[in-house]
């Protein structure tokens, strides 16, 4: 798991909550139509399994917005 709460499987990126990144001890397990993220036997986060190749699968919950920031993807500049 990188520093930025990615993990990578394949050839893709998979995100767990921002407050396991750069952890060492994870685990992937990879289903069919899923896969799971566990630290220490817990299970840290699930995804859909994406096939496609250099994609990066994210959960909006697991980042960790500031109440005053948010995810640039909400962001809207206002025309006038």
């Amino acid at each position: 798991m990188n520093s930025l709460a990615l993990v990578n499987f394949e050839t893709n990126a998979y995100s767990v909550p921002t407050r396991y990144a750069g952890r060492k001890e994870a685990e992937i397990h990879a289903y069919v139509s899923h896969i799971e993220i566990t630290i220490y036997g817990e299970c840290v986060a699930k995804h859909e399994r994406s096939y496609e190749k250099f994609q990066e699968v994210f959960e909006v919950d697991h980042m960790n917005w500031r109440k005053s920031q948010e995810p640039f993807s909400m962001r809207v500049p206002m025309s006038r």
